[in-house]
């Protein structure tokens, strides 16, 4: 059972303690190699997903995520270019340039247009696409897979698979890698309190009690929250799993969990 009082969100003894469970059985788990078949999302979550989703994709198939229109940018970008990696395995400054003209066009930008954010997600979505095997760099060479998904929605499972399950997330949230290692050994928590809202909650709220249930960081701990919110719930927002509410800067940001999240997230490892 999960308590809630004015848009905050307060796990119950009961709750808290069956998430500490959790999480210890998860740690010892972690202790031993896993199997292969607990690492990826299921085929059988692709199949559900096309067939019974609450959300789907327009018969124009509409990008409705930042995420999913960001990669298919990218992807389109790298195959209808001939770019070659600078002598340090680097997109070439070309690339980006293109690439931030085509992200202005999105349908889904974020409302943020400062050019060095856009640039964090571009540099982001390469390391997560390298994560799925649908980009590689070779030498000096790129690469694109011969076996890109060909609708949508198996795209969309597959890069986000890659975001949970295969990137190294020290690459994708480098201002702490430790810390960006140690939040991926607790994402269960974090998927699990996602599950238990019912409703919009303040993002210090839950912050703080991925915390108090993990050990993370201490209660407000500013730099943590920011640390949560820029990196793993902004990517969350954009593959479309949580939604973000807020009125103006100065007031609280709240979130909430999308219907495509109440979906997903129940899938995941």
């Amino acid at each position: 059972m999960i308590i809630q009082k004015k848009n905050h969100f307060y796990p119950n003894k009961a709750v808290k303690n069956e998430l500490r469970t959790i999480l210890n059985l998860k740690k010892e788990a972690r202790k031993n190699l896993l199997d292969k078949k607990n690492i990826n999302i299921k085929k059988e979550t692709y199949i559900s997903f096309c067939r019974n989703s609450p959300f789907s994709f327009n018969k124009n198939n509409n990008l409705d995520c930042f995420a999913l229109e960001l990669i298919s940018l990218i992807l389109e970008l790298i195959k209808t270019n001939k770019y070659q990696l600078t002598p340090e395995k680097n997109l070439p400054k070309s690339f980006y340039d293109q690439c931030l003209k085509g992200v202005n066009q999105l349908k889904t930008l974020p409302k943020t247009r400062d050019k060095n954010l856009l640039l964090i997600y571009i540099k982001q979505a390469i390391h997560i696409l390298k994560g799925s095997q649908l980009l590689r760099f070779e030498n000096l060479k790129i690469k694109i897979s011969s076996t890109i998904p060909s609708s949508p929605e198996k795209l969309y499972l597959e890069v986000f698979n890659s975001f949970w399950n295969k990137v190294d997330w020290s690459k994708i949230f480098p201002s702490d890698p430790q810390a960006a290692l140690e939040l991926k050994k607790n994402k269960s928590i974090i998927k699990d309190l996602l599950i238990n809202l019912n409703e919009k909650v303040q993002l210090d709220s839950l912050a703080n009690n991925f915390f108090d249930l993990t050990g993370f960081a201490s209660k407000n701990h500013l730099f943590s929250i920011s640390f949560l919110d820029f990196y793993l719930f902004t990517w969350l927002k954009h593959f479309g799993i949580i939604t973000y509410h807020n009125n103006s800067e100065n007031s609280p940001v709240y979130i909430s969990t999308s219907e495509r999240g109440k979906f997903i997230l129940p899938t995941l490892k």
